[in-house]
Parts: structure tokens; sequence; C-alpha cells
């Protein structure tokens, strides 16, 4: 996620996106650590880590932020790019669902940190954000329509996966935290 934002960062021509930017990388390099350092052995089992939620909360602001001038560009193309879109929006939105529940494990009692499994994957989803970054000019300068939809689809999909993601593992992080009420008969 940090390479990706100091990739999209170095693309940026706004410097109040690049500011944004920079700031929300500070962020997440702080939460990062404080989450280490709570990742003992006694606290979670291997292949787990802690996170601070607010890491979860800034993931798909990543997303946007490193692709979603791309996104835009793409879908004002025409009604064949926003149905591609729809379409990697409606596949994101299967892979979202999938990837919290694989990843969500559990909400630390009294805290703001979540327990979450590690997987290859994100760092793969990352590299394919990057990519997608890198490629979309090409494919605009090529213009090959096929390449262009599936682009969209693509950088699509990499967005509303974040958001997907995102929303359910915080929505599973408060019902967690809520008490469960006992009715007493």
């Amino acid at each position: 996620m940090i390479a990706a934002g100091l990739d999209a960062l170095a693309q940026q021509q706004n410097p109040v996106v690049s500011l944004a930017m920079l700031a929300v990388l500070i962020v997440i390099v702080v939460l990062v650590r404080r989450g280490r350092k709570l990742s003992t052995p006694g606290t979670v089992q291997r292949g787990e880590r802690v996170r601070p939620v607010a890491i979860t909360l800034l993931d798909p602001v990543v997303s946007i932020i490193v692709i979603g001038d791309v996104a835009w560009r793409l879908l004002s193309h025409g009604g064949s790019h926003v149905f591609a879109g729809f379409v990697g929006a409606v596949i994101g939105i299967g892979i979202g669902v999938a990837r919290a529940r694989v990843m969500y494990v559990r909400t630390l009692p009294e805290s703001t940190n979540i327990v979450l499994r590690r997987s290859p994957i994100e760092y793969g989803l990352v590299f394919v954000l990057i990519i997608l970054r890198s490629v979309e000019a090409t494919v605009e300068r090529a213009g090959s329509t096929t390449a262009s939809l599936l682009l969209t689809a693509l950088v699509c999909l990499g967005v509303v996966e974040a958001v997907t993601r995102s929303t359910l593992v915080i929505r599973q992080f408060w019902l967690d935290r809520t008490p469960t009420s006992t009715s007493s008969n």
C-alpha cells in the first residue's frame, strides 16, 4: 500500500493531492509501527497481525488517490466503459466480501485494534494497482478499445474491492465492540 502511494505521489501533478497523499502515507506508517508493537506471539497467531482500525479506513483512500483519477478518465469515454466499470465493480464487491471474511480475525477488547490474517493477495493487489496506473497511458495511446475496456473493469474492480473490504471489516469491528444484550427469562 505504501509503495503504491509513493508511486502515485510521484505521478501526481496536483500539489494538494500530493500533500494529502503524503499525509495519509505518514499516518499509515505510524499506525503500522504501532500495530507491529502490539503483534506479540501471545496476542496473535502465526500469519496474523494487529492493526489499528484506522488503517482499514485509509486503505480505500489510498486506492482512490492512486487510481481514482484513472477510473474517472476511463469511465468518461462513454457507455461501454461505464458498463465495463460496472462489471469490474460487481466483481470487486465479490472479491472484497471474500477477502474481508478471510482477513478479519477479531477485535481486540477495549481498543481500536483488530487482528487481521496476512495474505499474499494483499501485496499482489498493491502491485496490480501500480501496474494499472502505469499502463493506463500506454493503453490510451494505443487506442485499443478492448484493452481500454479491460483496464476500466480492472481499475474499477480495484477501487470497489478496497472500499467493500474496508467497509465490511469496519462493520465487523463495530459489531464485535457492541455488547450483546442477554435477556433474562
